[in-house]
C-alpha cells in the first residue's frame, strides 16, 4: 500500500522514518546559535548539490531562493528548488531547543 502524507511516522517523499528527521532537528537545535532558526533541511539526492567551491547561485548552492517551492518567472510560476533534493521543515522556532518545539511531521 501507499503512504498518506500527514502520517507522522514517515517522511513524505524521502522514504525514511520521521524519527530520523526528529533526530536531525535535535542535532540542529543543540548546535544552532541562540535566537536563530533553520527553516529547511535539504536532503540531497545528487552529488552536484552543495559544492563548497561553487558560488551561492540557487542552482548548486542555495542563495535564499529555495525558501519556497516555486517562484514567478514572467507570467509563469516555476520550480525554485532543484529536483534532486527533498526539502523538510527545520526549526521554525527562534530559540528553543526542546524537541516539543519542532514540527511533528
Amino acid at each position: 500500500g501507499g503512504m498518506v502524507c500527514g502520517d507522522i511516522t514517515k517522511a513524505c517523499g524521502v522514504g525514511i522514518p520521521a524519527d530520523t528527521f526528529r533526530a536531525i532537528r535535535t542535532i540542529l537545535g543543540q548546535s544552532k546559535r541562540a535566537g536563530t532558526w533553520c527553516r529547511w533541511i535539504v536532503i540531497a539526492f545528487s552529488d552536484s548539490l552543495f559544492l563548497p567551491t561553487a558560488t551561492a547561485d540557487d542552482v548548486i548552492n542555495p542563495n535564499g531562493g529555495w525558501s519556497s517551492w516555486g517562484k514567478k518567472s514572467g507570467n509563469l510560476y516555476v520550480r525554485a528548488r532543484p529536483v534532486d533534493g527533498a526539502y523538510c521543515d527545520g526549526w521554525a522556532t527562534t530559540g528553543s531547543t526542546a524537541a516539543a518545539d519542532f514540527p511533528n511531521y
